[in-house]
């Protein structure tokens, strides 16, 4: 295999070895990326991309990686844009990787994707995520017990009274 994937015409190319090799650092991982978005075109099957993604989502592949995979992809003139961050919580996201523009729409990015480790959410016509599968939850609501809002009087009467009579 040769450094920094230039062994990769076209997006059909690539290969597990080489989404397993991007992994191993976040230094790796840019290349490939910089790599795909430098030969793809529309048609040529740009979605492979995704297998990349899916497999740095997956826990413990990337030690480098902080936190949850979030990937978003936004489709501006000429292709689509990827940024992908890292979420920190708290709504809190950075990024992690170079953002670059496939030339593909986000249609075709996302069609046929079969995620092992992350969903798609569809933000828009032209906003897709790509996000961890477990969904972080949306509300701090929970339900309170009727009893714990009750008014605690102390009681004054001495509780060991005529236990030895």
């Amino acid at each position: 295999m040769e450094k920094g994937y230039s062994h990769l015409a076209r997006p059909a190319d690539l290969g597990h070895v080489d989404i397993l090799s991007a992994t191993t650092s976040q230094d790796e991982c840019a290349a490939l990326l910089v790599r795909l978005a430098a030969i793809t075109t529309p048609g040529t099957g740009a979605g492979v991309v995704l297998a990349l993604f899916d497999q740095l989502a997956i826990a413990g592949v990337s030690g480098w990686l902080d936190g949850d995979l979030a990937v978003e992809l936004f489709e501006v003139d000429g292709g689509t844009r990827v940024r992908v961050m890292s979420e920190l919580g708290g709504g809190l996201r950075e990024q992690v990787l170079p953002t670059v523009i496939l030339q593909a729409s986000v249609d075709e990015i996302t069609s046929g994707f079969e995620p092992v480790a992350l969903r798609l959410e569809r933000v828009s016509s032209r906003c897709a995520m790509l996000l961890a599968t477990e969904p972080v939850p949306t509300s701090t609501s929970f339900e309170i017990s009727q009893t714990c809002l009750a008014l605690v009087v102390p009681h004054h009467e001495d509780v060991d009274a005529g236990w030895d009579a």
